[in-house]
């Protein structure tokens, strides 16, 4: 019994060694180690203060009663010193255990600065998951649609991921629309330059600005065209734009930007393709209008829901 015990202070020994060195190295340790580390040694110094020793032991275990309180002091020590050099990095555990989910409700739009400065700006029916202090990777997961301006750091890309693909960026601005829901996820960069990562990293195609790429779920496949951009990021500033979208992409859109249910009662309508754009604060009224001005439908609003009727 005394030898096991004498062998796992041995090890504990060990263990706040290697905590020591790293300090005079300036090492640091990974989260994994240093909690290790911390947890034997409390384990054991909680065991040894509630325990008697017998007075006649040999010298060698006379020698280890002072245990308790060496290890006590020790941890004090190599707490203050840990968190004053930053040996248990605070970041590294934020980011370990404390991710931020910032949902957005349907009928808002919502502004982010995260921790490295980066600029973004949520689309109704959003979520955006990051951690508090970014460590050495700045990654974050979006669900729905983010514009994202991104503080440049060359040592440190910026990565978007989603459930279609991911973004690798280091500085620039660029709309991400990546809704659970949607068939296409598509990214249209504005400013700088994206690497489009899909299939576990693998880096598929860099954009240039006034370029856009779309997923499809249904295949698989990736297209990148030429757009003007402004059409596709103009949504941030509260502005809608429509270019050749279906009547059924747009109620989507109208849906997740003032919060209501809209249902197409005809197949016949559903694929009529717009062209349009509204300015900032226009109501839904005025829009579903315009829309219908000159169309083969109407809409009836009621309870909350809208429906759009084919005329007869």
């Amino acid at each position: 019994m005394i030898v096991d015990n004498q062998k796992n202070q041995e090890k504990e020994i060990k263990l706040i060694l290697q905590l020591l060195n790293a300090i005079k190295a300036k090492h640091t340790l990974s989260v994994q180690e240093a909690e290790e580390g911390k947890e034997a040694v409390f384990k054991r110094v909680e065991e040894k203060l509630g325990r008697r020793y017998n007075l006649m032991a040999t010298r060698r275990t006379r020698l280890f009663r002072y245990w308790p309180v060496a290890a006590s002091i020790a941890i004090l020590i190599l707490s203050s010193v840990i968190v004053s050099i930053g040996i248990i990095n605070s970041r590294q555990l934020l980011t370990a255990q404390a991710p931020i989910v910032v949902e957005v409700p349907e009928g808002a739009i919502t502004h982010l600065t995260l921790s490295d400065g980066t600029q973004v700006t949520l689309n109704g029916g959003s979520s955006l998951t990051y951690p508090a202090e970014f460590s050495d990777n700045r990654e974050v997961c979006l669900q729905g649609e983010g514009f994202f301006d991104v503080r440049k750091k060359m040592e440190s890309p910026f990565i978007v991921h989603t459930k279609q693909f991911s973004a690798k960026v280091l500085g620039t601005r660029f709309s991400f629309k990546a809704y659970d829901t949607d068939r296409q996820a598509v990214l249209t960069l504005e400013r700088g330059s994206v690497q489009v990562l899909t299939d576990h990293g693998k880096e598929n195609m860099i954009l240039s600005p006034n370029q856009q790429v779309i997923k499809d779920s249904h295949t698989g496949k990736l297209y990148c065209h030429e757009v003007d951009a402004e059409d596709y990021t103009c949504w941030k500033d509260g502005i809608l734009v429509f270019k050749d979208q279906t009547l059924a992409e747009i109620s989507t859109i109208l849906e997740r930007r003032f919060n209501v249910r809209i249902e197409i009662d005809s197949e016949s309508i559903k694929y009529d393709k717009y062209v349009a754009s509204f300015r900032k604060h226009v109501s839904l009224d005025d829009i579903l209008k315009k829309l219908s001005y000159q169309r083969s439908w109407t809409y009836i609003q009621k309870d909350g829901k809208i429906k759009l009727v084919k005329n007869v």
